[in-house]
Protein backbone atom coordinates (compact mmCIF):
# COMPACT_ATOMS: atom_id res chain seq x y z
CA UNK A 1 0.00 0.00 0.00
CA UNK A 2 1.24 3.53 -0.75
CA UNK A 3 0.25 7.33 -0.14
CA UNK A 4 -0.93 7.91 -3.71
CA UNK A 5 -3.19 10.91 -4.68
CA UNK A 6 -6.45 10.01 -7.08
CA UNK A 7 -7.65 12.34 -9.38
CA UNK A 8 -9.54 15.17 -7.16
CA UNK A 9 -12.75 14.53 -9.20
CA UNK A 10 -13.11 10.85 -9.21
CA UNK A 11 -12.63 10.75 -5.20
CA UNK A 12 -14.71 9.67 -3.05
CA UNK A 13 -16.99 11.54 -0.71
CA UNK A 14 -19.91 9.76 1.09
CA UNK A 15 -22.09 11.20 2.71
CA UNK A 16 -23.61 8.77 5.08
CA UNK A 17 -27.13 10.11 6.25
CA UNK A 18 -29.79 8.88 3.37
CA UNK A 19 -31.75 12.34 3.24
CA UNK A 20 -28.27 14.40 3.51
CA UNK A 21 -27.06 12.36 0.58
CA UNK A 22 -30.22 12.49 -1.77
CA UNK A 23 -29.64 16.45 -0.86
CA UNK A 24 -25.97 16.68 -1.76
CA UNK A 25 -26.07 14.40 -5.24
CA UNK A 26 -29.33 16.32 -6.16
CA UNK A 27 -27.75 19.46 -5.84
CA UNK A 28 -24.33 17.90 -7.80
CA UNK A 29 -27.23 17.14 -10.70
CA UNK A 30 -28.72 20.23 -10.72
CA UNK A 31 -25.66 22.03 -10.99
CA UNK A 32 -24.10 19.84 -13.48
CA UNK A 33 -27.62 20.63 -15.80
CA UNK A 34 -27.68 17.34 -16.69
CA UNK A 35 -30.29 14.58 -16.04
CA UNK A 36 -29.30 11.90 -13.82
CA UNK A 37 -29.58 8.16 -15.06
CA UNK A 38 -28.24 5.83 -12.22
CA UNK A 39 -24.90 3.99 -13.39
CA UNK A 40 -23.94 6.78 -15.55
CA UNK A 41 -22.46 10.01 -15.23
CA UNK A 42 -20.28 9.21 -12.18
CA UNK A 43 -17.43 7.56 -13.67
CA UNK A 44 -18.80 3.75 -13.16
CA UNK A 45 -18.42 3.46 -16.72
CA UNK A 46 -14.98 4.56 -17.14
CA UNK A 47 -14.03 2.03 -13.69
CA UNK A 48 -15.39 -0.81 -15.25
CA UNK A 49 -13.41 0.06 -18.18
CA UNK A 50 -10.27 0.52 -16.93
CA UNK A 51 -10.83 -2.37 -14.97
CA UNK A 52 -11.04 -4.69 -18.87
CA UNK A 53 -14.52 -5.42 -17.69
CA UNK A 54 -18.08 -4.99 -19.61
CA UNK A 55 -19.76 -2.28 -17.90
CA UNK A 56 -23.38 -2.67 -18.07
CA UNK A 57 -23.01 -6.79 -17.38
CA UNK A 58 -20.53 -6.14 -14.65
CA UNK A 59 -22.79 -3.79 -12.57
CA UNK A 60 -25.69 -5.73 -12.54
CA UNK A 61 -24.04 -8.52 -11.71
CA UNK A 62 -22.65 -6.68 -8.78
CA UNK A 63 -26.02 -5.53 -7.74
CA UNK A 64 -27.63 -8.78 -7.97
CA UNK A 65 -24.62 -9.86 -5.52
CA UNK A 66 -25.17 -6.97 -3.12
CA UNK A 67 -29.00 -8.10 -3.12
CA UNK A 68 -27.96 -11.48 -2.21
CA UNK A 69 -25.07 -10.63 0.60
CA UNK A 70 -27.80 -8.02 2.17
CA UNK A 71 -31.29 -9.07 1.44
CA UNK A 72 -34.06 -6.99 2.31
CA UNK A 73 -31.53 -4.24 2.62
CA UNK A 74 -31.63 -0.62 0.55
CA UNK A 75 -29.10 -0.77 -2.10
CA UNK A 76 -27.53 2.71 -3.85
CA UNK A 77 -24.77 3.77 -5.88
CA UNK A 78 -22.53 5.94 -4.23
CA UNK A 79 -22.86 9.21 -5.85
CA UNK A 80 -20.00 10.21 -7.08
CA UNK A 81 -18.50 6.93 -7.14
CA UNK A 82 -14.45 6.34 -5.88
CA UNK A 83 -11.69 6.26 -8.55
CA UNK A 84 -10.48 2.45 -7.35
CA UNK A 85 -13.82 1.01 -6.67
CA UNK A 86 -17.32 0.38 -7.45
CA UNK A 87 -19.34 1.53 -4.32
CA UNK A 88 -22.43 0.55 -2.89
CA UNK A 89 -24.69 2.35 0.56
CA UNK A 90 -26.73 -0.90 2.05
CA UNK A 91 -29.07 0.76 4.04
CA UNK A 92 -30.07 -2.26 6.19
CA UNK A 93 -30.09 -3.14 10.40
CA UNK A 94 -26.46 -2.26 10.27
CA UNK A 95 -25.35 0.25 7.43
CA UNK A 96 -22.41 -0.23 5.44
CA UNK A 97 -20.14 0.09 2.71
CA UNK A 98 -19.69 -2.48 0.31
CA UNK A 99 -16.86 -2.19 -2.15
CA UNK A 100 -15.79 -4.01 -5.23
CA UNK A 101 -12.34 -3.39 -5.71
CA UNK A 102 -9.89 -4.62 -8.94
CA UNK A 103 -6.56 -6.50 -8.29
CA UNK A 104 -4.81 -2.79 -8.89
CA UNK A 105 -6.54 -1.23 -6.12
CA UNK A 106 -6.90 -3.91 -3.83
CA UNK A 107 -7.35 -2.99 -0.01
CA UNK A 108 -5.10 -5.00 2.72
CA UNK A 109 -7.16 -6.08 4.85
CA UNK A 110 -4.55 -6.43 8.06
CA UNK A 111 -3.85 -2.94 7.05
CA UNK A 112 -7.22 -2.30 7.94
CA UNK A 113 -7.54 -4.21 10.64
CA UNK A 114 -5.02 -2.05 12.31
CA UNK A 115 -6.45 1.33 11.49
CA UNK A 116 -9.05 -0.12 13.84
CA UNK A 117 -6.42 -0.61 16.42
CA UNK A 118 -4.39 2.36 16.10
CA UNK A 119 -7.37 5.06 15.56
CA UNK A 120 -10.79 3.12 16.45
CA UNK A 121 -13.82 4.65 15.07
CA UNK A 122 -11.28 6.86 12.65
CA UNK A 123 -11.22 3.97 10.81
CA UNK A 124 -14.17 2.12 9.67
CA UNK A 125 -14.58 -1.94 10.60
CA UNK A 126 -13.69 -3.25 7.10
CA UNK A 127 -14.19 -7.04 6.24
CA UNK A 128 -13.38 -9.31 2.94
CA UNK A 129 -16.84 -10.83 2.12
CA UNK A 130 -15.51 -12.82 -1.27
CA UNK A 131 -14.12 -12.95 -4.79
CA UNK A 132 -16.08 -12.71 -7.24
CA UNK A 133 -14.32 -13.10 -10.91
CA UNK A 134 -15.64 -11.45 -13.80
CA UNK A 135 -14.63 -12.39 -17.58
CA UNK A 136 -12.45 -9.70 -19.33
CA UNK A 137 -14.13 -7.29 -22.15
CA UNK A 138 -12.44 -9.73 -25.22
CA UNK A 139 -14.99 -12.39 -23.65
CA UNK A 140 -18.92 -12.61 -24.40
CA UNK A 141 -19.56 -14.82 -21.48
CA UNK A 142 -19.44 -13.90 -18.30
CA UNK A 143 -21.01 -17.12 -16.48
CA UNK A 144 -19.86 -18.30 -13.28
CA UNK A 145 -18.72 -22.16 -12.64
CA UNK A 146 -20.16 -22.33 -9.25
CA UNK A 147 -23.43 -21.28 -7.74
CA UNK A 148 -23.18 -18.40 -5.33
CA UNK A 149 -24.31 -19.05 -1.54
CA UNK A 150 -24.47 -15.63 0.27
CA UNK A 151 -24.83 -17.12 3.41
CA UNK A 152 -21.60 -18.95 2.89
CA UNK A 153 -19.73 -15.71 1.87
CA UNK A 154 -21.06 -14.33 5.03
CA UNK A 155 -19.75 -16.68 7.09
CA UNK A 156 -16.60 -17.23 5.15
CA UNK A 157 -15.93 -13.02 5.85
CA UNK A 158 -12.86 -13.74 7.35
CA UNK A 159 -11.06 -15.51 4.63
CA UNK A 160 -13.15 -14.98 1.49
CA UNK A 161 -13.43 -17.36 -1.71
CA UNK A 162 -13.63 -17.82 -5.25
CA UNK A 163 -16.61 -18.00 -7.77
CA UNK A 164 -15.81 -20.55 -9.85
CA UNK A 165 -12.74 -21.52 -11.27
CA UNK A 166 -9.73 -18.39 -11.89
CA UNK A 167 -9.24 -18.03 -15.06
CA UNK A 168 -6.27 -15.84 -17.22
CA UNK A 169 -8.72 -14.17 -18.99
CA UNK A 170 -10.60 -13.05 -15.61
CA UNK A 171 -10.40 -10.04 -13.13
CA UNK A 172 -11.05 -11.37 -9.52
CA UNK A 173 -12.75 -8.20 -7.42
CA UNK A 174 -12.47 -8.28 -3.89
CA UNK A 175 -15.98 -7.69 -2.18
CA UNK A 176 -15.60 -5.60 0.65
CA UNK A 177 -17.65 -4.48 3.31
CA UNK A 178 -17.21 -1.40 5.88
CA UNK A 179 -18.94 0.35 8.42
CA UNK A 180 -20.37 3.90 7.43
CA UNK A 181 -18.46 6.74 9.55
CA UNK A 182 -21.51 9.34 10.39
CA UNK A 183 -21.49 13.21 9.03
CA UNK A 184 -20.26 14.01 5.78
CA UNK A 185 -16.86 14.81 3.95
CA UNK A 186 -15.09 18.03 4.50
CA UNK A 187 -15.24 18.85 1.21
CA UNK A 188 -19.03 18.87 0.87
CA UNK A 189 -19.47 20.37 4.06
CA UNK A 190 -17.08 23.33 2.98
CA UNK A 191 -19.04 23.88 -1.01
CA UNK A 192 -22.77 23.27 1.08
CA UNK A 193 -21.91 26.90 2.39
CA UNK A 194 -21.32 28.47 -0.31
CA UNK A 195 -23.45 30.49 -2.62
CA UNK A 196 -24.72 29.19 -5.78
CA UNK A 197 -24.40 32.68 -7.07
CA UNK A 198 -21.10 33.34 -6.38
CA UNK A 199 -19.25 30.81 -4.71
CA UNK A 200 -18.46 32.94 -1.63
CA UNK A 201 -19.04 31.18 1.74
CA UNK A 202 -22.28 32.15 3.48
CA UNK A 203 -20.49 31.80 6.67
CA UNK A 204 -18.71 34.91 8.52
CA UNK A 205 -14.63 34.93 8.62
CA UNK A 206 -14.35 34.43 11.95
CA UNK A 207 -16.80 31.40 11.93
CA UNK A 208 -15.24 29.61 9.20
CA UNK A 209 -11.61 29.83 10.80
CA UNK A 210 -13.29 28.68 14.04
CA UNK A 211 -14.24 25.62 12.04
CA UNK A 212 -10.93 25.48 10.14
CA UNK A 213 -9.01 25.46 13.69
CA UNK A 214 -11.46 22.48 14.98
CA UNK A 215 -10.58 20.22 12.26
CA UNK A 216 -6.82 21.36 11.99
CA UNK A 217 -6.65 20.70 16.72
CA UNK A 218 -8.90 17.33 15.26
CA UNK A 219 -6.11 16.38 12.95
CA UNK A 220 -3.91 17.45 16.32
CA UNK A 221 -5.15 14.21 17.62
CA UNK A 222 -5.43 12.44 14.88
CA UNK A 223 -1.37 12.29 14.35
CA UNK A 224 -0.56 11.82 17.89
CA UNK A 225 -2.70 8.97 17.83
CA UNK A 226 -0.21 6.91 15.17
CA UNK A 227 2.53 8.02 17.42
CA UNK A 228 0.94 6.50 20.34
CA UNK A 229 1.17 3.15 18.46
CA UNK A 230 4.38 3.70 16.90
CA UNK A 231 6.74 0.52 16.37
CA UNK A 232 10.58 0.73 16.03
CA UNK A 233 11.06 -1.29 12.66
CA UNK A 234 13.83 -3.22 12.39
CA UNK A 235 14.76 -5.60 9.55
CA UNK A 236 12.12 -6.46 7.16
CA UNK A 237 12.29 -10.24 8.63
CA UNK A 238 11.29 -8.92 12.15
CA UNK A 239 8.77 -6.84 11.31
CA UNK A 240 6.69 -9.37 9.68
CA UNK A 241 7.13 -11.78 11.84
CA UNK A 242 5.40 -9.47 14.33
CA UNK A 243 2.96 -8.20 11.80
CA UNK A 244 4.09 -4.30 10.38
CA UNK A 245 5.90 -5.07 7.33
CA UNK A 246 6.76 -2.39 5.32
CA UNK A 247 4.72 -1.27 2.08
CA UNK A 248 5.68 -0.43 -1.48
CA UNK A 249 6.55 3.21 -0.16
CA UNK A 250 8.39 2.22 3.05
CA UNK A 251 10.83 0.05 0.88
CA UNK A 252 11.50 2.55 -1.74
CA UNK A 253 11.96 5.90 -0.02
CA UNK A 254 15.21 6.00 -0.92
CA UNK A 255 14.72 5.14 -4.23
CA UNK A 256 11.92 8.00 -4.77
CA UNK A 257 13.81 10.55 -3.51
CA UNK A 258 16.90 9.80 -5.74
CA UNK A 259 14.44 9.24 -9.04
CA UNK A 260 13.16 13.11 -8.26
CA UNK A 261 16.44 14.39 -6.97
CA UNK A 262 17.61 13.75 -10.71
CA UNK A 263 14.13 14.27 -12.52
CA UNK A 264 12.20 16.52 -11.10
CA UNK A 265 11.86 20.28 -12.90
CA UNK A 266 15.26 21.46 -11.86
CA UNK A 267 14.34 24.44 -9.11
CA UNK A 268 13.03 21.32 -7.11
CA UNK A 269 15.75 19.46 -7.20
CA UNK A 270 18.14 20.77 -4.24
CA UNK A 271 14.75 20.20 -1.98
CA UNK A 272 15.11 16.70 -3.09
CA UNK A 273 18.68 16.59 -2.29
CA UNK A 274 18.41 18.09 1.08
CA UNK A 275 15.53 15.79 1.93
CA UNK A 276 18.12 13.03 0.89
CA UNK A 277 20.41 13.98 3.21
CA UNK A 278 18.63 13.48 5.84
CA UNK A 279 16.88 10.08 4.93
CA UNK A 280 18.98 8.65 7.45
CA UNK A 281 17.51 10.42 10.51
CA UNK A 282 13.54 9.89 9.33
CA UNK A 283 13.97 6.38 8.46
CA UNK A 284 15.14 6.15 12.25
CA UNK A 285 12.06 7.78 13.64
CA UNK A 286 9.55 5.22 15.10
CA UNK A 287 7.22 4.31 12.22
CA UNK A 288 3.66 5.09 12.35
CA UNK A 289 0.24 3.41 10.56
CA UNK A 290 0.01 6.38 7.71
CA UNK A 291 -3.28 6.95 5.68
CA UNK A 292 -2.48 7.72 2.15
CA UNK A 293 -4.86 9.42 0.84
CA UNK A 294 -5.58 12.51 3.19
CA UNK A 295 -7.45 14.78 1.33
CA UNK A 296 -10.80 16.41 2.31
CA UNK A 297 -12.87 14.35 0.13
CA UNK A 298 -11.89 11.32 2.79
CA UNK A 299 -12.08 13.75 5.81
CA UNK A 300 -15.47 13.08 7.22
CA UNK A 301 -17.00 15.63 9.65
CA UNK A 302 -20.06 16.51 11.42
CA UNK A 303 -22.31 19.39 10.70
CA UNK A 304 -22.35 22.17 13.83
CA UNK A 305 -25.34 21.65 16.09
CA UNK A 306 -27.74 24.74 16.17
CA UNK A 307 -28.67 26.84 19.13
CA UNK A 308 -32.50 26.63 20.33
CA UNK A 309 -34.87 27.43 17.58
CA UNK A 310 -35.32 30.91 18.56
CA UNK A 311 -31.84 31.53 17.93
CA UNK A 312 -30.25 32.81 14.79
CA UNK A 313 -26.27 31.85 16.25
CA UNK A 314 -24.60 28.32 14.74
CA UNK A 315 -22.34 27.16 17.24
CA UNK A 316 -19.06 26.82 15.76
CA UNK A 317 -18.44 23.08 16.87
CA UNK A 318 -17.30 20.72 13.86
CA UNK A 319 -15.63 17.27 14.73
CA UNK A 320 -13.44 15.30 12.95
CA UNK A 321 -15.50 11.60 12.39
CA UNK A 322 -13.30 9.60 10.54
CA UNK A 323 -11.13 9.16 7.84
CA UNK A 324 -12.70 6.89 4.13
CA UNK A 325 -10.85 5.02 2.14
CA UNK A 326 -7.19 3.60 3.86
CA UNK A 327 -6.41 1.45 0.56
CA UNK A 328 -2.93 2.72 0.71
CA UNK A 329 -2.43 2.95 4.11
CA UNK A 330 0.82 1.72 5.25
CA UNK A 331 3.21 2.08 8.02
CA UNK A 332 5.84 4.98 7.54
CA UNK A 333 8.03 7.33 9.26
CA UNK A 334 6.52 9.63 12.45
CA UNK A 335 5.93 12.76 10.18
CA UNK A 336 5.46 11.36 6.59
CA UNK A 337 1.59 11.67 7.21
CA UNK A 338 1.89 15.86 7.48
CA UNK A 339 1.55 16.12 3.62
CA UNK A 340 -1.95 16.02 4.86
CA UNK A 341 -2.17 19.22 7.00
CA UNK A 342 -1.08 20.95 4.06
CA UNK A 343 -4.76 19.79 2.34
CA UNK A 344 -6.08 21.82 5.49
CA UNK A 345 -4.12 25.30 4.65
CA UNK A 346 -6.19 25.73 1.59
CA UNK A 347 -8.48 24.79 -1.04
CA UNK A 348 -8.64 22.95 -4.66
CA UNK A 349 -10.74 25.24 -6.55
CA UNK A 350 -13.46 23.00 -8.06
CA UNK A 351 -13.88 24.73 -11.19
CA UNK A 352 -10.14 25.26 -11.98
CA UNK A 353 -8.56 22.21 -10.20
CA UNK A 354 -6.01 24.59 -8.92
CA UNK A 355 -5.17 24.64 -5.31
CA UNK A 356 -4.36 27.79 -3.28
CA UNK A 357 -3.21 28.38 0.53
CA UNK A 358 -5.91 30.35 2.67
CA UNK A 359 -4.69 34.19 3.53
CA UNK A 360 -4.55 32.43 6.80
CA UNK A 361 -2.63 29.59 6.15
CA UNK A 362 0.29 30.59 8.30
CA UNK A 363 -1.67 31.02 11.33
CA UNK A 364 -3.33 27.66 10.92
CA UNK A 365 0.03 25.76 10.45
CA UNK A 366 0.93 27.61 13.67
CA UNK A 367 -1.82 26.21 15.20
CA UNK A 368 -1.14 22.63 14.91
CA UNK A 369 1.88 23.16 16.07
CA UNK A 370 0.38 24.55 19.22
CA UNK A 371 -2.03 21.62 19.25
CA UNK A 372 0.27 18.97 18.62
CA UNK A 373 2.36 20.03 21.32
CA UNK A 374 -0.49 20.01 23.95
CA UNK A 375 -1.45 16.49 22.82
CA UNK A 376 2.40 15.27 22.72
CA UNK A 377 3.54 16.87 26.31
CA UNK A 378 7.05 14.96 26.54
CA UNK A 379 8.25 15.83 23.54
CA UNK A 380 9.43 19.37 22.17
CA UNK A 381 7.83 19.69 18.41
CA UNK A 382 8.12 23.90 18.91
CA UNK A 383 10.29 25.81 15.50
CA UNK A 384 13.86 25.22 16.18
CA UNK A 385 13.89 22.08 18.54
CA UNK A 386 15.64 18.76 17.49
CA UNK A 387 12.66 17.20 17.21
CA UNK A 388 11.00 19.41 15.11
CA UNK A 389 13.77 19.52 12.88
CA UNK A 390 13.20 15.71 12.00
CA UNK A 391 9.65 15.87 11.73
CA UNK A 392 10.00 18.96 9.15
CA UNK A 393 12.12 16.56 7.02
CA UNK A 394 9.91 13.89 7.38
CA UNK A 395 6.81 16.56 6.21
CA UNK A 396 8.95 17.22 3.40
CA UNK A 397 9.11 13.82 1.90
CA UNK A 398 5.57 13.19 2.62
CA UNK A 399 4.54 16.18 0.45
CA UNK A 400 7.29 15.04 -2.21
CA UNK A 401 5.62 11.48 -2.26
CA UNK A 402 2.53 13.09 -2.73
CA UNK A 403 3.28 15.72 -5.13
CA UNK A 404 6.48 14.49 -7.12
CA UNK A 405 4.97 10.68 -7.72
CA UNK A 406 2.28 10.69 -10.86
CA UNK A 407 -0.46 8.05 -9.47
CA UNK A 408 -0.69 7.11 -12.72
CA UNK A 409 -3.96 4.47 -11.59
CA UNK A 410 -1.91 3.49 -9.39
CA UNK A 411 1.06 2.33 -10.93
CA UNK A 412 3.25 5.45 -8.75
CA UNK A 413 6.50 5.08 -10.90
CA UNK A 414 7.30 7.86 -12.48
CA UNK A 415 8.30 11.47 -11.73
CA UNK A 416 6.09 14.14 -12.34
CA UNK A 417 6.88 16.50 -14.94
CA UNK A 418 5.29 20.88 -15.95
CA UNK A 419 4.25 18.82 -19.16
CA UNK A 420 1.56 16.22 -17.96
CA UNK A 421 1.76 16.84 -14.47
CA UNK A 422 0.87 21.12 -14.12
CA UNK A 423 -1.50 20.77 -10.89
CA UNK A 424 0.92 18.47 -8.67
CA UNK A 425 4.07 20.91 -9.79
CA UNK A 426 1.93 23.85 -9.15
CA UNK A 427 1.75 22.22 -5.74
CA UNK A 428 5.32 21.84 -5.48
CA UNK A 429 5.66 25.23 -6.35
CA UNK A 430 3.65 26.46 -3.59
CA UNK A 431 5.03 24.59 -1.01
CA UNK A 432 8.50 25.37 -1.75
CA UNK A 433 7.59 29.03 -1.45
CA UNK A 434 5.62 28.52 1.77
CA UNK A 435 8.23 28.33 3.84
CA UNK A 436 6.32 25.79 6.10
CA UNK A 437 9.02 24.18 6.63
CA UNK A 438 13.10 24.54 7.95
CA UNK A 439 15.16 22.01 6.24
CA UNK A 440 18.17 23.81 7.22
CA UNK A 441 19.41 20.58 10.31
CA UNK A 442 20.69 22.49 13.05
CA UNK A 443 24.51 21.67 13.29
CA UNK A 444 24.03 19.64 16.77
CA UNK A 445 21.44 17.10 15.10
CA UNK A 446 23.88 14.82 13.79
CA UNK A 447 22.60 11.52 15.40
CA UNK A 448 19.69 9.46 13.88
CA UNK A 449 15.50 10.43 14.25
CA UNK A 450 15.58 7.65 17.05
CA UNK A 451 18.40 9.68 18.84
CA UNK A 452 17.03 12.90 18.55
CA UNK A 453 13.69 11.17 19.73
CA UNK A 454 15.28 10.01 23.22
CA UNK A 455 17.34 12.87 23.28
CA UNK A 456 14.14 15.33 23.04
CA UNK A 457 12.14 13.37 25.73
CA UNK A 458 12.63 15.30 29.07
CA UNK A 459 12.46 13.48 32.37
CA UNK A 460 9.90 16.32 33.39
CA UNK A 461 6.49 16.74 31.45
CA UNK A 462 6.75 19.92 29.86
CA UNK A 463 4.10 22.20 31.29
CA UNK A 464 1.62 23.67 28.48
CA UNK A 465 -1.11 25.66 28.39
CA UNK A 466 -4.81 24.47 27.43
CA UNK A 467 -5.23 24.70 23.83
CA UNK A 468 -8.26 26.34 22.95
CA UNK A 469 -9.82 27.49 19.30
Amino acid sequence: MSISKKPHSCVLSLSFNSSTSQRLSTDRRAMAQEPFIPGQGDGIKAFFQRCGVPPTPTQDRFLALAATLFPGGSIQEATPQGYCSYTLIISSSSSKVLQFRPPAHKLDIDIARHACEVYGTLAPDTRLLTVLEVYDASTASMESNGAFDGDSAVSSADKGFVLGDVKADTVCFDVVSMARIPGISLHDYNNSHRSPETGASQLTAQLVMQQRKEIIKDFAHFIEKGWRHRQILKSSVEDAAIGYRRGKIGTSIQWRLKQMSIRLPQRFRPLALTILHRLDQVMELPWVLTHGDLVPSNIMVQQPRRHHRHSSSTEAVITMTGLLDWAEAEWLPFGVSLYGLDELLGKVDDSSGQFAYYPQARELYDYFWTCLGQVMLEYDVSQGSEFRSVLDASHAIGFLLWHGIAFDNGKLNRVVDEVEDGQEVGRLDLFLDSGFVNLVAPSKVDDTGAAVVKRCKPHQRRQKTAVTA
